[in-house]
């Protein structure tokens, strides 16, 4: 089967998708654009497209950076035209208008499941490192948006984040200066928080030196990150934080549910070999969508 992948530039999930189908026995092609659709972009991604073949088989990773007009040439190019929801679909009403325009339409919050919709979780492709020191009991990775800030200031204050803790809040280049609220709300998180911007193999080299990683869902969102399946092929304790109760036992088969009532926050515990890899790989998860083509 011929395939094509069309991917934002976000922490290589478009090659995961392009391997996982080669390893299926597929022929892939990968376009990465970036996660915008600015003037410049537009016309960058158009030129993507031009003369582009015909493909059995074409999945769209989140599709907001896609102008209707990207996704109908890309269409004309396609049998079959997937769309893989790796966020929410209340947080893009704008792809909301082109859903019309897919074959099949995979989501991977529970909340999104519908007649329309298909669910399929995230996958796992990170595999467990060689061991060094652990220097850290707590690590977190990931813009303080949502009011992440706040979170992390109460979960130490609670004790609940204790011993050494540090993060990489996405404060780098002009973001640094999100730093200055930041600081005058919770100066006592400045001996956490780490600059500079950490590529996907570093943050998994960060994550190696840590005993346990905290992962926050954002507020709404039922369907589990990225993060949650990163920890489990990388074999790390995570601290799942969650607004709402959340679904984790078909995914892991040992963990620790508490509530904070004072935070208002659910824990999920999860330790670090309860993970069953082998059933939520990349190649298990295309499997399943390629039974729909």
């Amino acid at each position: 089967m011929k395939c094509l992948v069309v991917a934002p530039d976000f922490y290589d999930y478009g090659y995961d998708i392009k391997h996982g189908l080669e390893s299926l026995g597929c022929t892939a092609d990968l376009i990465v654009i970036k996660d915008s659709l600015s003037l410049s972009n537009k016309n960058r991604n158009s030129k993507l497209f031009e003369g582009i073949d015909h493909y059995d088989l074409c999945i769209t990773v989140k599709a907001v950076m896609l102008s209707e007009n990207e996704l109908k040439i890309i269409r004309s190019r396609s049998s079959v035209l997937f769309l893989w929801m790796m966020d929410p679909l209340n947080k893009f009403p704008k792809v909301k208008s082109t859903l019309h325009m897919f074959d099949k339409i995979f989501v991977f919050d529970p909340q999104d499941i519908s007649s329309s919709t298909t669910y399929l979780p995230l996958y796992i492709t990170s595999k467990k490192l060689d061991r060094v020191e652990v220097d850290k009991q707590f690590g977190f990775v990931g813009n303080l948006y949502g009011g992440r800030d706040k979170l992390l200031y109460q979960l130490k204050k609670h004790g609940t984040i204790s011993g050494r803790f540090e993060f990489y809040g996405g404060l780098y280049g002009f973001k640094l200066l999100k730093l200055i609220p930041i600081l005058l709300k919770y100066p006592s998180l400045l001996s956490n928080i780490k600059f500079g911007e950490l590529t996907r193999t570093q943050t998994f080299e960060f994550y190696n030196t840590c005993e346990c990683i905290i992962n926050i869902l954002p507020i709404g969102q039922q369907g589990l990150n990225m993060r949650f399946f990163e920890c489990l092929g990388l074999e790390k304790k995570q601290l799942l934080v969650s607004f709402s109760p959340v679904s984790i036992s078909e995914f892991v088969v040992n963990f620790e549910k508490y509530f904070l009532e004072d935070i208002g926050v659910y824990l999920y515990e999860i330790n670090s070999n309860s993970g069953m890899n082998d059933e939520h790989s990349i190649e298990k998860r295309l499997q399943k969508m390629i039974c729909y083509v």
